[in-house]
């Protein structure tokens, strides 16, 4: 296993000297090699999370003739990860998977956006030091520690100080922008409401009358009239 590939095989416009030239074309020869005579006794995984910095050579059928990607986890995965986590650190030990409900994982994996496996982890341990500093300044240090579990309250402080690796480069802020604030465009936040919102909060309304809802609203005019304050408060809404 070669962790980093994109390392040690940069692609041309990505290496930056002759060494990692040298070293891509011997990686080559050697992914090559292991496959002469139709015997092909070792198997070689590479990872990433720069794949277009690797050189495309390495991806011809010779070489790494296969490439999986590993996706960001959506909400139910999220879900089922945390429970996976928390069993395997002793939150739930000892008790039947219907605590893992009562943890509020659901509510947890909704505001862990980009987060991945191993955010995820950190954001559990996180939880847990939250629920032992409860427990200490609660004056109860000669409590027994099972009584110090994290709760829904210590996840959502632990997401606070926990950044998703997926979006560390930018940062998600909700507005708190709302149709209230927009003004002067009644008619066009309402088509805009029914065309977007509406899908969404009534589906079944739309598969009753056999109709597709718009795949996209394209918002056009001049700027400074709008455009960004309503998309803003769609994301709100």
């Amino acid at each position: 296993m070669i962790e980093e590939i994109d390392v040690v095989a940069p692609s041309k416009k990505a290496a930056q000297g002759r060494i990692e030239q040298r070293l891509c074309a011997l990686l080559s020869k050697l992914l090559e090699d292991r496959g002469c005579n139709g015997k092909r006794l070792v198997t070689v995984i590479g990872t990433t999370n720069q794949l277009p910095t690797v050189e495309p050579s390495l991806l011809q059928h010779t070489r790494f003739s296969m490439a999986s990607e590993l996706p960001c986890p959506d909400l139910d995965s999220r879900e089922a990860i945390l429970g996976v986590i928390c069993r395997s650190m002793a939150i739930l030990q000892g008790k039947d998977s219907s605590k893992v409900s009562a943890l509020g994982l659901r509510s947890v994996a909704e505001r862990a956006h980009g987060f991945v496996a191993a955010d995820l982890r950190g954001l559990c341990t996180e939880a847990i030091l939250g629920a032992l500093r409860r427990h200490v300044d609660s004056g109860s240090a000669m409590a027994p520690l099972s009584r110090s579990e994290p709760c829904l309250e210590d996840f959502i402080t632990a997401l606070s100080h926990t950044a998703p690796s997926a979006i560390s480069s930018s940062v998600v802020q909700r507005p708190d922008t709302t149709f209230e604030d927009v003004a002067g465009l009644e008619e066009q936040v309402k088509h805009i409401q029914t065309a977007i919102l509406l899908p969404l909060s009534n589906p079944e309304s739309f598969e009753r009358l056999g109709v597709s809802p718009p795949s996209g609203v394209l918002l056009h005019g001049p700027s400074g009239s709008g455009k960004s304050m309503i998309a803003e408060v769609l994301t709100h809404s």
